[in-house]
């Protein structure tokens, strides 16, 4: 009876502690990214005074070199504690197996990058490979897709030591057809899809738990611009849908 009792106070000790373990604080805080696409010949390092006002802790950076200017950037950004990933992808890479050495080497410029800057190194690689951009899309979906994952997977599988980002699962997707107000990228519809194929598919999203994002960023635009119809007509559909949108212009 005694060694049933001691049983069960032991049990309830555990428990307490377990408990009580629960709430103290960790040093390692979990947070969620929130981050931004960085060309380094578009934006500068004074650009991250206003990202870090912003909240941004991740920053996805498209360098045209694995330089000194790239260590340097990713120093002042490790400062503010901002991450940095590598930022590069090309639909190629899963269209044509011959396109793939491009991926492979620009890996292992990557891995020496990682070794003369060790102070200043990439958190990891952030692909940007869409499927949906390839000519093929429409016809050969599931093997895109497959194809991706099968490369994602072998990446894994070769180079243990880099972290690769994909962003999956997917919460946002992002494009728009053709208007003055977008600066480009297609990416939702071709040119043959009417509104009503429009709003089917961006429905198709949110009813996945997708939020579509249109972009409406084209520099060069004018307060006139911002009367034009069918800009309009999709920021009401996006209202209707509960959509979002990406804004790169003053206006």
């Amino acid at each position: 009876m005694k060694i049933r009792q001691w049983t069960i106070y032991i049990l309830l000790l555990l428990t307490v502690l377990a408990v009580g373990l629960s709430f103290l604080p960790t040093d390692k805080k979990e947070i969620s990214p929130f981050a931004v696409w960085w060309w380094d010949t578009t934006l500068d390092e004074t650009y991250l005074d206003f990202a870090e006002e912003n909240g941004v802790n991740e920053i996805y950076y498209c360098a045209k070199s694995f330089d000194e200017q790239t260590a340097q950037f990713i120093s002042k950004a490790n400062k503010k504690d901002m991450k940095v990933y590598y930022l590069s992808g090309h639909v190629e890479w899963i269209e044509d197996e011959n396109e793939k050495q491009e991926l492979f080497d620009k890996i292992e410029d990557f891995k020496q990058y990682q070794t003369d800057f060790a102070g200043q190194k990439f958190e990891g690689i952030h692909f940007d490979i869409e499927p949906h951009q390839s000519v093929n899309w429409q016809t050969n979906r599931s093997q895109l897709l497959q194809t991706l994952v099968e490369l994602a997977d072998y990446l894994k599988q070769t180079y243990q030591d880099i972290k690769f980002d994909y962003d999956i699962p997917v919460k946002y997707i992002y494009g728009s057809p053709q208007v003055r107000w977008n600066c480009g990228r297609p990416v939702l519809i071709d040119h043959g899809y009417t509104d009503a194929d429009l709003e089917a598919e961006l429905q198709k999203a949110v009813d996945r738990g997708i939020t579509p994002l249109l972009p409406f960023s084209a520099p060069e635009l004018t307060p006139t611009d911002l009367e034009d119809p069918r800009g309009n007509y999709l920021l009401s559909l996006l209202d209707k849908l509960g959509g979002g949108v990406i804004v790169v212009n003053d206006l």
